[in-house]
């Protein structure tokens, strides 16, 4: 140790120094040093021990806490790949943040990204055109394979704004969907008559509005025309499946259903030649049908034959028909 003499408050005191020196060195190149900058190789120093601390050097490393670069103290893993690819069992998702903050902050040089999850991919609080535009994808073609328990689902959307965001170069799309039975039985399809044994589904026919008139008609010469059913409207037809006419006319005549007053569609002969009642019906089950107007015509009826006054024909004439295209 060394002393210094020095003055304080009119009193000598010594100020000592301390100096700590390596006993099994017998030269002053064994003292240590106290530095305020980085030490030299050849300033000698202090060995230190940490109490309890690793069992090894290997285990305890220091690092001078002096200024540094991002290289010293590297805050990211630099990835060499240029594809990455993501398998999560559940849902891959950027928390507190959106799709394009997570792909602007990762450089991703291929073009192709390959995901595959067993649950869903969602963009949270985001919409499917956000997620479209953020992702850069040469490819024209998207493919999308669920399993058969799963459903692919666009929500608050409809599938017009999918297809409107995805660049897709085939004109067909094609959905294939089976058609089962109540108990579960799938229904076959098939161009010839199906087999015993074949599921099919139950079905009946479903015809138009069935409808019947009777008319009273006082026929005085061949050129009038006596309306039956009127035009069933643009583009329908007047089809009767059923008729019946009754007379007690005595000189033989034609009874003509007529398509307006031009075409005649079927005619009917009665007359009893003496006394007593003569007539005529027929009927089919429809949608079989006997005969037809044109399209958006009446259906009219005349006696032919009758050229005068004194030749009126009185007669029943009933029908049954029904309008279709």
């Amino acid at each position: 140790m060394g002393a210094v003499s020095l003055t304080r408050n009119s009193s000598a005191e010594l100020q000592e120094i301390l100096c700590i020196g390596d006993p099994d060195v017998a030269s002053s190149l064994g003292i240590a040093r106290v530095l305020s900058g980085a030490p030299a190789s050849t300033n000698a120093g202090l060995a230190v021990r940490i109490v309890s601390g690793p069992s090894s050097v290997a285990d305890f490393s220091v690092r001078a806490v002096l200024p540094s670069t991002a290289t010293d103290n590297p805050v990211s893993a630099a990835q060499a790949s240029t594809v990455w690819a993501v398998q999560v069992d559940g849902r891959v998702r950027a928390q507190n943040s959106t799709i394009g903050d997570l792909l602007a902050s990762v450089q991703q040089n291929s073009t192709v990204w390959a995901v595959q999850v067993d649950g869903r991919v969602r963009a949270q609080n985001s919409t499917i055109g956000d997620l479209l535009a953020s992702v850069q994808q040469n490819s024209t073609v998207w493919a999308v394979q669920l399993p058969s328990s799963q459903s692919f689902q666009v929500k608050n959307s409809t599938i017009g704004d999918l297809l409107a965001s995805v660049q897709q170069n085939s004109t067909v799309w094609q959905t294939q969907a089976a058609v089962r039975t109540s108990s579960g039985g799938g229904v076959e399809g098939s161009t010839t008559t199906p087999a015993a044994g074949a599921l099919g589904l139950h079905v009946r026919p479903c015809f138009p509005t069935l409808l019947s008139t009777t008319v009273n008609v006082t026929s005085t010469n061949s050129t009038s025309f006596y309306t039956l059913i009127d035009a069933a409207g643009a583009g329908l037809k007047n089809k009767v499946y059923a008729y019946f006419i009754g007379s007690t006319h005595t000189i033989p005549s034609t009874g003509e259903f007529i398509s307006s007053t031009s075409a005649p569609k079927w005619a009917v002969n009665f007359g009893s030649g003496s006394s007593g009642i003569t007539g005529a019906n027929l009927a089919v089950s429809p949608p079989a049908y006997l005969f037809e107007t044109a399209a958006n015509t009446s259906l009219t009826f005349r006696v032919a034959g009758n050229s005068t006054a004194a030749a009126t024909t009185v007669l029943r004439v009933s029908i049954s028909w029904f309008a279709e295209a």
